[in-house]
């Protein structure tokens, strides 16, 4: 995909912004807490003041991100047609069993991968939620009504079929709930957008074995190799890796450093 200037300005914007909101929000973290990501985020007094350090660099943020969006209207949405062929060469590497159904922690408003699943579970604490510490985007975004926006382009561009059916829910991904509990062999788990894989593995998992008969990790925080080590111990094996592309898609971040994982039977 080709870019225009005014693209690649808007993407440096975007990436600048966070990058030094990221920077900050870091020191901050290893100053006060030693680096403990958990304690610090359980100290709301904290998280508030980060909120508060940040608040500059994510109006920027957020300010670049509208910009872009309008731009992709304008250029005939590029990047949204991109971006999802992009998750189809991805998805190829699935075997159908485990289309049948998506588990997507901590989606925000990345809704694309509905066009894989018959159907698929979007969980993220932010739904429906006002001023949550962890948002990247605007509140409104999560609400019911900006939800549905997003998904009427969506389904407008074909990027998600209508056949598609799609689930929110709202809560802590870290907890095993009765809205949640989809780990079963016919569900691909996706883990995407700069999280700690294995911290997310390590407190969802660590009084059952993981069942799904596919795991997707995306833009992860952890090493390649880390992941791997984790996931060997449960019969996960990688079968295929995508670098990425360097461009930032609406309502998503970029699509950079997947990796597939799937469960196999070890034969007696």
């Amino acid at each position: 995909m080709r870019k225009s200037l005014v693209r690649k300005e808007l993407e440096r914007l975007i990436l600048d912004s966070h990058h030094r909101a990221l920077a900050v929000a870091t020191e901050m973290v290893d100053k006060e807490f030693g680096g403990n990501l958990d304690q610090a985020l359980s100290d709301t007094d904290f998280v508030t003041r980060v909120q508060v350090s940040v608040r500059e660099e994510w109006d920027k943020y957020l300010a670049a991100y509208c910009e872009l969006e309008l731009l992709e209207e304008t250029e005939g949405f590029p990047a949204i047609h991109w971006y999802a062929s992009r998750i189809d060469a991805i998805a190829q590497q699935l075997p159908t069993e485990v289309k049948a159904l998506g588990y997507y922690p901590f989606c925000g408003i990345d809704f694309y991968w509905a066009r894989v699943f018959k159907k698929t579970v979007f969980e993220d604490i932010g739904f429906g939620k006002q001023d949550m510490p962890n948002m990247w985007w605007e509140p409104a975004r999560y609400g019911k009504q900006g939800r549905k926006q997003i998904l009427a382009k969506l389904f407008e561009l074909t990027v998600i079929p209508p056949t598609a059916k799609l689930t929110f829910v709202s809560g802590n991904a870290e907890v095993k709930r009765r809205n949640n509990d989809l780990n079963r062999a016919t569900t691909t788990l996706i883990v995407k957008g700069g999280h700690d894989f294995l911290h997310f593995f390590g407190t969802r998992f660590k009084n059952e074995r993981p069942l799904f008969g596919a795991i997707i990790s995306i833009s992860a925080v952890n090493t390649l190799r880390d992941i791997e080590h984790c996931l060997s111990a449960f019969s996960y094996e990688k079968v295929f890796s995508y670098a990425g592309n360097d461009f930032i898609a609406p309502y998503a971040m970029e699509l950079r450093d997947a990796h597939v994982f799937l469960k196999y039977v070890i034969k007696a």
